[in-house]
């Protein structure tokens, strides 16, 4: 299996659920897409272009890193303020902190 679709995977398997429990209002399945949603629309540029603008310019492996967490945490938190939800940039940076380590222990 390539390496982005088991990260894509594991992302999903703990973003998604985490989405759905911190969520407050919506149906369980609606918390759920907009966790999909989120994930999805920033895991592929990040593992794709991110990773290709990192090595074109040379940076390190730490600075891609906050660079691709600090994108991740910005646009996710930017589309759940555009749905109106509460603290939307402290539930992405929750979430993608918790989506983070737990790939650093099992990727």
């Amino acid at each position: 299996m390539h390496p982005w679709l088991e990260a894509f995977i594991l992302t999903q398997l703990v973003e998604v659920p985490l989405y759905c429990w911190l969520l407050s209002s919506g149906a369980l399945w609606r918390r759920a897409l907009v966790g999909f949603i989120a994930t999805t629309i920033t895991h592929p540029i990040i593992w794709f272009v991110l990773h290709a603008m990192a090595t074109s310019w040379n940076l390190s492996h730490e600075i891609y890193l906050l660079m691709a967490e600090s994108y991740a945490v910005g646009v996710e938190g930017l589309f759940l303020w555009a749905l109106s939800y509460a603290k939307p940039w402290r539930l992405a940076l929750l979430i993608n902190m918790a989506s983070f380590a737990l790939g650093l222990i099992f990727l």
